[in-house]
C-alpha cells in the first residue's frame, strides 16, 4: 500500500492538541483484578498510592479524570506530585527501570484479534489474567482520525494535490505528505516508529458546492477534481480542474478546512468538512479489512485483506521501546494533569513539544471495554 514518495514539509503553525473522539464499543471481558493492568503491564505497583483492589476496572478508569497534579522529567527521573482517587501520589520512578520492567512485562502478553465488517474478537493473555471480548476498531480508529484533525491548526501549503506535514510529538516529527489528488486519501508518511503508508478511497458523495467569483463550481474528492461550470445555460461548458495541478494552501481551524487555491480561473477560497470526510473513508475502509492481528514475544503482527490489496507484516514495539530507553534522561519538564487534560511542557532530543491532551471527555468509552 505504499504511495508516491516524502516531500520535504512544513511546519504547523500549532502542534495538534491529539485528542480521541468517544470510543463506541461493544465489549465483554474477563478481567477479574483491576490492579491487573498495572501490574501486568506495567510492571510496577504504584506504592503511594491506595490500594484499588476493591474497585472494578470501569470505576477506575471513570475515575482518571480526578487525578490532579503535576508528573516532572528530570535528568531520567519521574517525579511524582499527584492527588488521585485512590490516594495521594508522590514518589519518584528511574524511567530507564520503569520502562525496562514495562518492556519485561510486555514481552510476556500473547493473543489474536480477529478482524471483520469493522469488529476485533479475540483473547490476550496478560499472564495472571485473560482478556476476552470484542470491539468496534474501525469506528474507533475513524474517530480518532477525525479528532486528530478537528485539533489541528495553522496553515499548510498544498502542492500538486498534497498536503505537506510536519508534525512534532515527544518522540520526534511526522513528516511526510497526505494526497487528495487522485479520489483517495494517500498517506506517505514518516514517523518515530517507522512509515506509514496508506491509500483510502473518498466516498461518492464527498463533493461540495462554492462558486469562483460568478462561476458555480464543485469539490469532488471522489473523483479528485474541481467542477466548473462556466455557463450553466449551455450544455457541455463544465470544465474539470484535477486538483493535482493546484496549489496553494488549506487552513485548519476546529476540522473545517479552508481551501485557498489558485486556478487558471482565478483564487478561490472554500470550507470544507475535511474532519468528518476523512474519519467517514478511514471508517469505510477499514470495516472492510479482514484477517487476524496478533501479539507475542514483544512484536504484533498482521495478516490482512483489504480493498486496496493484501498485507503481511510484523512491528517489534519491544525493540523500539528499547531504542528509546537510552534517550529518557534526556527528557525534561512537566505534564501536568488537571480535570480530564493532560498539559505537556517538555524538553526532548528532537526539540521542544509542548500540547494538550483531553482525554477526560472519552473515559466513558473506553470504560466500556473493562466494563
Amino acid at each position: 500500500m505504499a504511495t508516491d514518495r516524502i516531500t520535504p514539509p512544513v511546519d504547523l503553525l500549532t502542534a495538534p492538541a491529539g485528542t480521541i473522539a468517544p470510543l463506541t464499543t461493544d465489549l465483554t471481558t474477563s478481567i477479574g483484578n483491576s490492579s491487573v493492568l498495572v501490574d501486568s503491564l506495567l510492571g510496577v505497583s504504584l506504592t503511594g498510592a491506595a490500594s484499588t483492589a476493591s474497585r472494578s476496572p470501569a470505576d477506575i478508569i471513570n475515575s482518571l479524570d480526578e487525578i490532579q497534579g503535576t508528573l516532572t522529567f528530570n535528568n531520567g527521573l519521574l517525579i511524582s506530585d499527584l492527588t488521585t482517587p485512590f490516594g495521594p501520589l508522590q514518589q519518584t520512578f528511574n524511567l530507564t527501570e520503569l520502562a525496562t520492567s514495562a518492556v519485561n512485562s510486555f514481552n510476556q502478553v500473547s493473543g489474536l484479534l480477529n478482524l471483520s465488517n469493522g469488529t476485533a474478537t479475540g483473547n490476550l493473555d496478560l499472564g495472571s489474567e485473560e482478556f476476552t471480548g470484542s470491539f468496534e476498531f474501525a469506528q474507533t480508529i475513524g474517530s480518532f482520525v477525525s479528532s486528530f484533525l478537528r485539533d489541528l491548526e495553522g496553515t499548510v501549503p498544498f502542492t500538486n494535490g498534497e498536503l505537506q506535514l510536519n508534525l512534532p510529538t515527544p518522540f520526534g516529527a511526522v513528516t511526510g505528505t497526505l494526497g487528495f489528488g487522485s479520489g483517495r486519501l494517500v498517506s506517505d508518511l514518516n514517523t518515530p516508529f517507522g512509515p506509514l503508508d496508506f491509500s483510502v478511497e473518498f466516498p461518492p458523495n464527498s463533493s461540495f458546492n462554492f462558486t469562483i467569483g460568478s462561476i458555480p463550481a464543485n469539490l469532488n474528492l471522489n473523483q479528485g477534481e474541481i467542477q466548473l461550470d462556466l455557463n450553466p445555460f449551455v450544455p457541455g461548458s463544465e470544465v474539470n480542474i484535477p486538483l493535482n495541478v493546484l496549489s496553494g494552501n488549506f487552513t485548519f481551524n476546529q476540522g473545517t478546512v479552508i481551501a485557498n487555491l489558485t486556478t487558471p480561473f482565478g483564487n478561490f477560497s472554500t470550507p470544507f468538512d475535511l474532519a468528518g470526510e476523512v474519519g467517514e473513508s478511514v471508517t469505510e475502509f477499514l470495516t472492510g479489512v479482514t484477517g487476524t492481528l496478533g501479539i507475542g514475544n514483544g512484536s504484533l503482527t498482521a495478516d490482512l485483506t483489504t480493498s486496496a490489496g493484501s498485507f503481511q507484516g510484523s512491528l517489534n514495539v519491544s525493540e523500539i521501546v528499547n531504542g528509546l530507553i537510552p534517550t529518557l534522561p534526556q527528557y525534561n519538564g512537566t505534564i501536568t494533569l488537571s480535570s480530564g487534560t493532560i498539559a505537556a511542557n517538555l524538553t526532548t532530543p528532537y526539540g521542544p513539544f509542548v500540547g494538550n491532551f483531553n482525554y477526560g471527555q472519552y473515559l466513558t468509552g473506553v470504560a466500556a471495554i473493562a466494563a
